[in-house]
């Protein structure tokens, strides 16, 4: 399992469904959410790539110097090294979740309520023997 994959469901593990393929198919939306939300926002692919990879801001803020850390509180997105070391930090838009963001969370939705008919029906079951 990847790394990105593998704080992913620690991070969600709560609300992944108990069925592995539902739990995969949400995790792999996730990711496209994360990838498309990154590139609506005008965040640079490759900082969308490291923190899909794994990298999260206060993981990446503790490795910094303290003139760094200050640095990076004014980026507003977790920046790939290159991208930080050269200052090249992009304007971010903050203009909400694009249409297919929208879809893709609407999915996410889908799987949660087909997740829990799946563990209702299987406990209606046990409770009837």
């Amino acid at each position: 399992m990847s790394k990105s994959k593998e704080i992913m469901r620690k991070h969600l593990a709560p609300s992944l469904p108990d069925d592995k393929n539902l739990s995969d198919a949400f995790l792999l939306l996730v990711d496209a959410f994360n990838r498309i939300e990154g590139r609506h926002s005008n965040i640079p692919d490759c900082c969308v790539e490291v923190f899909v990879a794994g990298r999260t801001y206060f993981e990446y803020k503790q490795q910094l110097s303290e003139k760094d850390q200050r640095k990076l509180d004014q980026w507003g997105y977790v920046p790939c090294d290159d991208c930080f070391k050269k200052n090249k930090k992009q304007e971010i838009y903050m203009n909400g979740t694009s249409d297919i963001g929208q879809m893709i969370l609407a999915i996410q939705q889908m799987i949660i309520r087909k997740a829990e008919k799946k563990d209702e029906r299987r406990t209606s079951k046990r409770t009837v023997r």
